[in-house]
């Protein structure tokens, strides 16, 4: 499936579960993830963490990894049967 293909499948997967989408961003904008704060780190970890988890909820396999500053978030699908095309997300 094209981009173009699976736009509109997007779209409509977006509209329908639109309440609940808005409430996981909400729940992420509340975490305090100031990242030029130092004071704030343990904060940006609970942000990453809670990317992981909301992104293994839409069926990626993810992982918090660490880095000189912040965590990553990195986020894979396709469970390893696409032969490294399936999409890849990094926050």
């Amino acid at each position: 499936m094209t981009a173009s293909e699976a736009l509109p499948k997007v779209l409509e997967r977006i509209d329908h579960d639109l309440d609940a989408s808005l409430d996981r961003l909400f729940a992420l904008l509340r975490i305090q993830s100031i990242s030029t704060d130092p004071a704030y780190a343990p904060h940006c970890r609970t942000a990453a963490e809670y990317v992981a988890t909301d992104l293994r909820g839409l069926g990626f396999e993810t992982s918090v990894r660490p880095t000189q500053g912040h965590p990553v978030v990195i986020g894979k699908s396709g469970n390893g049967k696409s032969n490294g095309k399936a999409p890849r997300v990094l926050f």
